[in-house]
């Protein structure tokens, strides 16, 4: 006798771990290790995302295998309300439970794409251009500064950003970097006194 479950055959097929719903996920074929790291190798707060954004499709009325069209109406019922990168997770959360089901994945197909694309685009928004520290603005923020050592580290961070035309986030990178250096070569209290 023949055994009716084959790989070919996805109806007839033995079901895959499903690691999506259940925290814990479905790993009775597996080894005890092997089983805990495939546990381990989603985060707590990852499955938590996965696992309510697959109750918010379900809730919307979608179902596990969906097909492009059902996702792309999804997307188009949502893309006033959500944004852009929530609808992107969520396609993900999508993605990756198919994946886990063994299924044909529609949010790689050219429907959903393009949809996606449409969104994106009808609802791009122009960053917001920060206005430049001018340098008699410096120059009062310099007056302003005290005369400790946190407050001579800020003056010369400042100063450099100033003067090499950096962005706020390379100033904070730099100041990181020198905060490290800063708490490595500490200077002796007495060494600070004049």
């Amino acid at each position: 006798m023949t055994d009716p479950i084959t790989s070919d055959n996805i109806h007839l097929s033995r079901p895959k771990p499903v690691l999506v719903h259940d925290s814990a996920g479905d790993c009775r074929d597996l080894s005890k290790a092997v089983a805990s790291y495939i546990r381990d190798s989603l985060a707590e707060n990852t499955r938590r995302a996965y696992q309510s954004d697959l109750r918010h499709f379900e809730v919307w009325g979608g179902s596990l295998p969906a097909s492009a069209k059902t996702v792309a109406a999804y997307l188009a019922a949502y893309a006033d309300s959500l944004s852009v990168t929530t609808l992107i997770r969520r396609l993900a959360s999508l993605s990756k439970a198919h994946q886990l089901h063994g299924l044909s994945n529609p949010i790689r197909s050219e429907l959903v794409r393009a949809t996606l694309r449409g969104i994106k685009r009808k609802r791009r928004r122009t960053a917001l251009q920060a206005k430049p520290l001018l340098r008699d603005d410096l120059l009062l923020v310099l007056d302003a500064m005290g005369s400790g050592l946190k407050d001579l580290r800020d003056r010369a961070i400042l100063l450099i950003g100033f003067a090499a035309a950096l962005r706020r986030s390379d100033g904070r990178a730099r100041r990181g970097r020198c905060r490290a250096r800063a708490t490595r070569y500490r200077p002796a209290p007495e060494a600070l006194q004049d």
